[in-house]
């Protein structure tokens, strides 16, 4: 799903608001008005070397999503 969301460019130009809504608001995240780079943590993935998250990085300027990735920590 995630690749979904990157490759479709569903969330650039949305605001912070409407990304909470579209993806929820994460339990115990830091993610708050004020940061221009949010992190949305979507499970464990196996690895040569243990299990990793994967993680969606969200990125805005003036308030809206300019850019989306993934990685694994």
């Amino acid at each position: 799903m995630s690749e979904d969301i990157i490759d479709s460019k569903l969330l650039i130009g949305k605001s912070k608001e409407e990304v909470r809504q579209l993806l929820g608001a994460e339990a115990g995240s830091n993610n708050t008005d004020e940061d221009d780079y949010w992190r949305y943590y979507l499970g464990y993935v196996p690895s040569i070397m243990g299990i990793d998250y994967d993680i969606l990085d969200i990125y805005f300027e003036n308030g809206k999503v300019v850019k989306v990735e993934q990685h694994q920590s």
